[in-house]
């Protein structure tokens, strides 16, 4: 069963594919977070945009998020810790508001 957490506020569409354009320069996008009732804002790198809609505000992404953000972090030696995960999301850049789906 998959889980939705918020994400509260985010990028403008420059920023978003400004990330996804110089993510080999390791450029991170901030997204706002609601884990707990708590809000938190975690660096990630964006790896995939697609348009949701035809409207050119609504998007599905793929982006990677430190480990630990979203699921606990598993209490393994440092060595064989993955430092993030990839998850998917829906995000509007009218709203600034959106989902990530953790499976």
């Amino acid at each position: 069963m998959s889980q939705k957490i918020k994400i509260t506020n985010g990028p403008s569409r420059e920023e978003l594919f400004d990330g996804l354009r110089l993510l080999s320069e390791k450029r991170t996008v901030g997204f706002v977070i609601e884990v707990n009732g708590r809000e938190k804002k975690p660096d990630t790198w964006i790896h995939a945009i697609e348009s949701e809609d035809w409207t050119s505000q609504s998007w599905n992404l793929k982006f990677s998020i430190p480990t630990g953000f979203i699921s606990p972090v598993q209490i393994t030696p440092l060595s064989k810790q993955k430092r993030s995960e990839t998850v998917k999301a829906y995000y509007s850049t009218r709203t600034r508001k959106g989902f990530i789906i953790v499976e």
